[in-house]
């Protein structure tokens, strides 16, 4: 999991300004971009990735949006790599089978009342630059998908979303993901400080999941739960829309607020365990049933943290399940080498580390 974040890219890209006056402006537009970059690149809370990684867009032409999608695909030089695509702005349906991402230079024929389709960014144009490299996407999209870009200006799909998917599905397998702001015949609400589906997004994101698995790392999957019951409790009639392909990996968009590291300390039944193993110098090997019986139902079942960096005081003997001391074990007990008392897990390299302040102890301080 931890390795995507690296190889992550975020393209945030806003458009609040509309050529063509018939398209509403999106004031809001720009606090969402702001948002975002907050939740990705600026909150220390929340925040997984470098600032090289994100790279935001605000009123693009249509000119620009595929030069930014044709450099990134340009660039790629490792496998998986992974493109967040962030769009807030005005959408519309193109067909039966499409979506466009309207620009800055987006155009509305003053007759027929269409969009001309050369004028915006279509969904399938970014996948079909994607599928060249061996990218993992995921479409996080702040728009409306009814086709509603403008009063009176209405061109609707029931299945616009649904066929989204099937384009990634067809084009780049089963490794992706699409989280919509509302549903086919829903709109997604605007305000001036920005839209709710984005304000939700990061509001949620700061405050944290509170789930079972104790999730450092959020992925899409953590997020949207909440996300949806969050967004639907705000609005009627508009609710966020998820689709994730089956082989899907885990992939790290944000830190959790409320996540809380084990932390395990040198308590009397660490030391219990240690001195039956030093047996006064005459080490000796146990089993675990034999930690059991001479130390207890607690020693037992924490005998294997004695393993863990950065203590590494107890090892296996070969390849059976006995115990023993390691040589550090048996340099701890001689006053020799003092250990941390208290380590916590570090989520991003999955081992424990020493718990800061770092309070260093001798066997003898504990042993009393």
């Amino acid at each position: 999991m931890n390795n995507f974040i690296s190889q992550v890219t975020i393209i945030a890209v806003g458009v609040n300004n509309y050529l063509d006056t018939r398209l509403q402006n999106l004031p809001g537009t720009e606090f969402d971009i702001r948002n975002i970059s907050r939740l990705f690149i600026n909150n220390p809370k929340t925040s997984l990735f470098k600032k090289k990684q994100f790279n935001s867009i605000i009123n693009p032409d249509s000119i620009t949006l595929r030069r930014t999608i044709s450099d990134y695909v340009m660039g790629r030089s490792a496998k998986k790599d992974v493109l967040v695509f962030y769009f807030s702005g005005h959408g519309i349906a193109l067909g039966s089978s499409d979506f466009g991402f309207c620009t800055k230079d987006t155009v509305i024929h003053p007759e027929t009342g269409a969009v001309i389709s050369v004028s915006v960014v279509k969904f399938s144009e970014i996948i079909n630059s994607l599928k060249l490299v061996d990218v993992i996407p995921i479409f996080i999209i702040d728009a409306c998908f009814s086709g509603q870009i403008a009063k009176g200006l209405v061109r609707t799909s029931k299945e616009t979303i649904g066929n989204m998917q099937d384009l990634l599905q067809t084009s780049l397998a089963s490794s992706y993901a699409l989280l919509c702001s509302c549903g086919d015949t829903q709109y997604a609400l605007e305000h001036k400080d920005g839209g709710i589906f984005s304000k939700s997004l990061t509001t949620l994101g700061e405050k944290g999941i509170n789930n079972k698995r104790n999730n450092y790392l959020l992925t899409i999957k953590d997020i949207f739960p909440e996300l949806e019951d969050y967004v639907t409790n705000q609005i009627e009639n508009s609710s966020p829309k998820c689709l994730l392909g089956q082989t899907l990996p885990d992939i790290p968009l944000i830190l959790n607020p409320l996540y809380k590291a084990t932390e395990i300390s040198l308590s009397q039944s660490y030391i219990n365990i240690i001195i039956q193993l030093w047996n006064n110098g005459e080490n000796r090997v146990l089993s675990p049933s034999e930690i059991l019986k001479l130390c207890g139902r607690g020693a037992y079942g924490n005998h294997n943290k004695l393993s863990l960096k950065p203590w590494r005081l107890l090892e296996n003997v070969g390849k059976t399940n006995k115990r023993r001391l390691t040589p550090r074990g048996i340099l701890f007990v001689q006053n020799k080498l003092e250990v941390p008392k208290t380590i916590t897990e570090d989520p991003i390299k999955i081992e424990f580390v020493a718990k800061k302040p770092i309070d260093m102890v001798y066997f003898k301080d504990l042993n009393k």
